[in-house]
């Protein structure tokens, strides 16, 4: 799932508009890993979000952040850089955090299990907004081939709740193991038994 906030998607750092824009040098005059420090615009913006989330939620460096950086075309040398990674554990938190960039015109790139080929999970400055923790099957109803799960559940927690309830989830991306049901709609990703279902 990868995605800038609302239709301002074209406004991500060092597009040449407004704050998060290039320099005379060329060089992006938004924060980067590891630019949180105190005083930082970085700083400053992981004040604001951590106002609106739990402790914990907010991410401004360390591995956590690194991963956060890249995703399946890391091998490939794709890096991005962000100001800090949030981790919101409710739908709610996520408008939070989403009306609160789209206000202040901050970037944000939606990620799910980061196995993306096509580095669409890669950030180009401000938020990265995982929804590891939104992994919740809130409802599952064989009789009517339903089941209500959040964007962060994984492909193959999926196919087992499916398959303890009689169902069958025919989407079979090839990383199942680690990708999420929000990356999975957000790439059109499903693997081989997309064809035959």
């Amino acid at each position: 799932m990868a995605s800038s906030a609302g239709h301002r998607s074209a406004r991500t750092a060092g597009a040449g508009t407004g704050p998060a824009g290039p320099d005379a040098t060329g060089a992006s005059t938004r924060g980067s890993a590891g630019s949180s420090a105190p005083g930082s615009a970085g700083g400053a913006l992981a004040r604001e979000l951590a106002g609106l989330l739990s402790p914990g939620q907010v991410v401004t460096e360390g591995p956590e952040l690194r991963v956060a950086l890249s995703d399946g075309t890391a091998s490939q040398g794709v890096e991005g850089s962000a100001d800090l990674l949030a981790l919101p554990g409710s739908t709610d938190q996520v408008a939070a955090v989403l009306g609160w960039c789209y206000s202040h015109d901050v970037p944000v790139v939606a990620r799910g299990g980061g196995t993306g080929l096509a580095a669409g999970a890669v950030p180009h400055g401000g938020v990265v907004l995982s929804t590891e923790r939104l992994a919740a099957v809130r409802s599952i109803e064989p009789g009517l081939w339903r089941m209500e799960a959040e964007a962060g559940v994984r492909t193959s927690t999926v196919h087992r709740v499916a398959l303890e309830n009689g169902l069958m989830f025919p989407p079979d991306p090839g990383a199942g193991e680690q990708s999420t049901l929000g990356g999975n709609i957000a790439t059109n990703a499903g693997g081989p038994h997309t064809f035959k279902y």
